[in-house]
């Protein structure tokens, strides 16, 4: 690849996230890589001109428009939230998922108001269309951007030289919004964590083809944190401890995953793929081997 090449991302939504635009990012090899530093919310802050827009939804909420933090109420941040999450929707979608506990009238009545007010003092934050409401094109949203780095690793798009990089950001990536704690915030908490434990999956492999031993056992680490109850994050740990020569922890990783099983939900049998990956009997009596 030469100096001049370079390497772009799609932040397009997940399908089914509405109809909100892609947004693109790009670096060229002969640059420091630019991906957004999820965890950093200053520095995308300073990635923005001064006629964009990024909203910060890991950790808490932010807005940032040409290197300023925008304050904005309660009600208008839940408002630009489930357009980031959710993408363009209908108004009579938006004003029942704001305001639940009210009838319908009066619940379009308090969204007229909030659009309104984003409108008059916030400019290229939102369009409307007829009945569709949705953010501005120009706005980055690093939900977006950490779902579209999550979605290249498990498409194996990232070349070997930006692996390390991209384990940076899905390892310990801040939670979605801590401190809300609406249902629809908490379903695509689960999603995005769930999205990254198939990327971190993923990018084990990828590490390990890669000769990248550390990071692919930081990326299983990860991956187990997520879901213990997940067989293939353990198998994933397994292959890490194989690459590096370690059968007897492949072996251990297995009587641990075991105790997790028996803890949890009283059962203490892997599968058998995950057996023979330690080389370990099948059936019945098996956990004596361990």
């Amino acid at each position: 690849m030469s100096d001049s090449s370079k390497i772009e991302y799609d932040t397009t939504p997940l399908a089914g996230a509405g109809d909100a635009a892609p947004v693109r990012f790009e670096a060229t090899t002969s640059q420091q890589l630019k991906f957004p530093r999820i965890a950093d919310h200053l520095s995308l802050s300073r990635d923005l001109d001064e006629d964009s827009s990024g909203l910060m939804l890991l950790g808490g909420w932010a807005l940032w428009r040409g290197g300023k933090q925008v304050r904005m109420s309660l009600s208008a941040q839940r408002l630009c939230v489930l357009l980031a999450l959710h993408g363009g929707q209908r108004r009579s979608y938006l004003a029942g998922m704001l305001w639940p506990d009210v009838h319908d009238g009066q619940a379009l009545t308090r969204l007229r108001c909030a659009l309104s007010r984003l409108r008059r003092q916030h400019d290229r934050l939102i369009e409307i269309d007829g009945q569709t409401v949705a953010l501005h094109p120009s706005v980055r949203v690093d939900v977006n951007e950490l779902k579209a780095v999550a979605r290249d690793v498990i498409a194996s798009r990232i070349g070997r030289e930006y692996l390390g990089a991209v384990c940076d950001q899905l390892v310990d990536p801040p939670e979605l919004l801590l401190g809300w704690y609406e249902d629809w915030v908490l379903q695509e908490r689960d999603r995005i964590n769930q999205l990254r434990l198939r990327a971190l999956e993923a990018l084990v492999d990828q590490l390990l083809e890669a000769g990248e031993h550390h990071a692919a056992f930081e990326a299983a680490t990860a991956a187990i944190r997520i879901d213990p109850l997940r067989e293939s994050t353990h198998r994933a740990m397994m292959r890490v401890h194989l690459a590096e020569g370690n059968p007897a922890l492949a072996g251990r990783q297995v009587k641990q995953y075991r105790e997790i099983l028996r803890a949890e939900i009283g059962i203490d049998e892997p599968t058998p793929a995950m057996l023979a990956l330690a080389n370990l009997p099948d059936g019945p009596g098996a956990e004596t081997s361990v």
